[in-house]
């Protein structure tokens, strides 16, 4: 599992449950305590960030098709089709990359993944006023972004990292008992 835009807590890496794979952000729905509920949220965020960083990878295709996830998958009311599970990955890969394309990149009509592009009186204004505030907003939350990205900051990827490591450190407090 790739983490892409946020490093950790106060200049610590924050790491993600990535022994399990992506399919942990949600097997195991029945969980009772708040810090185990929690930990789930924040892995179903890891999944979302994911999905919406770049084209399906190869490794999260594997983990989509496998029965835990599938399962988890149905128990949420969510069937792959016969075509999803049954296709060979390469064709299925190309076919993901190239409605990821034509979804967020373009050309043509497409939906920037960026939340400065829709709505509000900031909408449109790439690079604008709503991005310099969201970026602030993660800074004074403590959390930093990796050196390595170039990106921007209201990229939905981002959001959904973000709250993946609020959820984190709120779980390993619950867990604390703070």
């Amino acid at each position: 599992q790739r983490t892409a835009m946020l490093d950790g807590y106060r200049g610590q890496r924050c790491q993600s449950r990535a022994r399990g794979g992506i399919m942990n952000a949600i097997v195991d729905l029945t969980l009772g305590s708040v810090a185990e509920e929690t930990r789930e949220r924040s892995n179903l965020y890891a999944f979302l960030a994911a999905i919406y960083r770049s084209e399906v990878t190869a490794e999260l295709l594997h983990q989509l098709r496998e029965p835990r996830f599938r399962a988890a998958l149905s128990a949420a009311g969510v069937t792959l089709d016969d075509e999803f599970l049954n296709r060979s990955d390469d064709a299925l890969l190309e076919d993901l990359a190239v409605e990821y394309t034509r979804l967020f990149v373009g050309p043509g009509k497409h939906i920037p993944p960026y939340a400065s592009v829709h709505g509000g009186k900031d909408g449109g204004d790439l690079y604008g006023r709503s991005t310099a505030r969201l970026r602030d907003f993660i800074a004074g939350a403590g959390i930093a972004y990796q050196s390595s990205y170039k990106g921007m900051a209201d990229h939905i990827c981002v959001e959904l990292e973000f709250m993946t490591k609020l959820t984190a450190l709120r779980a390993a407090a619950e867990s604390a008992g703070r």
